[in-house]
């Protein structure tokens, strides 16, 4: 990373000249004053008026000083902003080093992200949904019965899953626990 000391020296010169500047302009303004208020050269009525116009000068070079000032601040922070551009222009350059090991790394993985997702084949829970849509076959032979999920009880041979509020007995949805036994023993007749 450069380095930005000379700037900095300078810039912190450059600051005690303004400020010396700036006391310098307030002297001259003090001492101005006192001299033209000491003279009986000027007439009463043009005394304020004199005093005045005997500051102006001292004013004028402080505010030279004081501008010379605002310009050695906006310096520093130039060099400031240079620096920290530099900090973070190094830190992206980091990240991007390590991002680039990774997918050495990786070479192997997928490049895309319909890729990289794995294809999910349907849940019996959702082949439950399809029977419900599907009206359930009247002789009992429905070929998705084998698969009974986990979360199934078993009452009369067939499978009563629980979803949510509903209770699923062959794709028929009931409300109770009680509806779906009497269901079941009706297909048992």
């Amino acid at each position: 990373m450069r380095s930005y000391e000379a700037a900095r020296s300078l810039f912190s010169f450059l600051a005690f000249f303004a400020w010396c500047v700036i006391i310098l302009g307030a002297g001259v303004a003090l001492f101005s004053s006192v001299a033209v208020g000491n003279s009986g050269s000027f007439g009463r009525n043009l005394s304020g008026l004199a005093v005045f116009t005997s500051l102006l000068p001292g004013f004028g070079i402080s505010l030279l000083g004081l501008l010379g000032l605002a310009l050695v601040q906006m310096g520093r922070a130039t060099v400031d902003t240079a620096e920290y551009t530099q900090q973070m222009l190094k830190v992206a350059r980091d990240q991007l080093e390590v991002s680039r090991r990774g997918l050495k790394g990786a070479s192997d993985a997928p490049q895309s992200f319909s890729a990289a997702t794995p294809r999910v084949e349907p849940s019996v829970s959702a082949q439950y949904r399809k029977a419900e849509i599907d009206p359930p076959l009247q002789n009992g032979s429905d070929p998705q019965a084998a698969e009974i999920p986990e979360s199934a009880e078993m009452y009369n041979g067939h499978a009563i899953e629980r979803r949510g509020n509903r209770y699923i007995v062959e794709g028929a949805s009931f409300m109770t626990l009680g509806n779906a036994k009497r269901h079941i023993n009706k297909l048992a007749r």
